[in-house]
């Protein structure tokens, strides 16, 4: 078995945390501390607990699409998987977004994440190396349709269930990224 990083074990400290309050009631020194490592090991590894956030969320769907997508080159399982992975872990991400003033930093986050592996995602599907401007303006449109869906729910919108929004990712995706997928 393999050992956890420092980074690893600094992600699951604060996922634990996330999970009894918000991003902007946890200080570093407490991350740092309930980790059992110093807080000059977590500035070693991240500029800041917004930086450890956005490296948690990055990792989880970077393994999310490689896992699912490029190995079994389906859509609609991303999607699947995408969506259970917000319900799992509903709890902190809605804790990641919350307590905020203005816009969050982590939401920004998702936002380009979502947009990267997106684009990762119709590159691998479709064969295509480079996308037209109009279609990257298409996926990033998409993405930040996504993203601020989830951010909706995650806040506890009651016009979304979770099969609601697996279904509303799935329908709207444009027909102009559609035609990639098939």
């Amino acid at each position: 078995m393999r050992k956890m990083t420092a980074k690893e074990v600094l992600g699951i400290t604060l996922k634990e945390l996330a999970l009894e309050k918000t991003l902007d009631r946890i200080s570093v020194s407490e991350i740092a501390h309930e980790s059992g490592y110093s807080t000059a090991t977590f500035y070693r590894h991240f500029k800041d607990k917004y930086d450890l956030a956005d490296w948690i969320y990055s990792n989880d769907m970077a393994e999310i699409v490689n896992t699912y997508l490029i190995k079994e080159k389906s859509w609609s399982n991303v999607l699947t998987i995408i969506t259970d992975y917000y319900v799992n872990n509903k709890e902190y991400l809605s804790n990641f977004v919350r307590g905020v003033d203005g816009d969050s930093p982590f939401v920004v986050s998702m936002f380009k994440t979502n947009y990267s592996l997106f684009l990762k995602a119709f590159e691998a599907l479709s064969g295509v190396d480079e996308f037209d401007n109009e279609t990257e303006i298409i996926m990033r449109f998409y993405s930040y349709g996504c993203i601020s869906l989830t951010y909706e729910w995650l806040l506890g919108s009651d016009s979304l269930d979770i099969v609601g929004l697996y279904k509303v990712f799935d329908n709207m995706l444009p027909e102009q990224l559609r035609r990639f997928l098939s």
